[in-house]
């Protein structure tokens, strides 16, 4: 089954935009401004994300897209934090990175986090005055998960606020059964 393409149509709403890569690379996002810790071709500026305050000026972007990087930052709460200051009145956050079950995210010896859905909830909600309003949480499973159906089951109404009870179940009692492979947010700034 084919899975929604969130980040595409993200993009594609965001295209007369400023648009952030974050941890680019040499993938950058087209029409965006790249950011990485190293210099190679793609990245525009160079900046180790571990220090603050980050090379921007307030409100500078309308979208920040962080893929397979939020893991290897020192201080999440920091950083989040760093990069709603760039972020432009109901800018958004693309984050993907490895759900916990997936062997990936203990092979890289560079994650220092390993992550679950509820890992944002934090910005989400009180008692920090839902610095974040969570557009998006979709959990992309393992090949079988993929294929029975489960992940489409799993990620019914993922494109609301509110916890998805399917998932915290799944990660609670089923997760070791159905692997995760990666997970899908979209952060707004409120």
């Amino acid at each position: 089954m084919k899975r929604p393409e969130h980040k595409q149509n993200l993009i594609r709403c965001c295209a007369d935009k400023k648009i952030l890569d974050v941890g680019c690379g040499s993938k950058k996002t087209p029409n965006s401004v790249g950011l990485d810790v190293i210099s190679i071709d793609g990245v525009d500026i160079v900046h180790d994300l571990n220090k603050f305050p980050y090379p921007f000026e307030d409100e500078t972007f309308d979208l920040i897209i962080m893929n397979h990087v939020i893991e290897h930052v020192t201080n999440i709460p920091k950083t989040l934090i760093e990069l709603r200051r760039i972020l432009t009145i109901k800018g958004r956050i693309w984050i993907t990175t490895p759900h916990y079950t997936d062997v990936n995210s203990y092979t890289d010896c560079t994650h220092i986090y390993h992550l679950t859905s509820q890992s944002f909830n934090r910005f989400t909600q009180p008692p920090l005055e839902n610095i974040f309003i969570q557009e998006l949480c979709y959990i992309c499973l393992k090949s079988f998960g993929r294929r029975s159906g489960y992940e489409n089951f799993l990620n019914l109404n993922c494109e609301k606020s509110e916890i998805n009870r399917r998932i915290v179940k799944w990660e609670k009692f089923k997760s070791h059964f159905f692997r995760g492979d990666e997970m899908r947010f979209i952060l707004r700034k409120n």
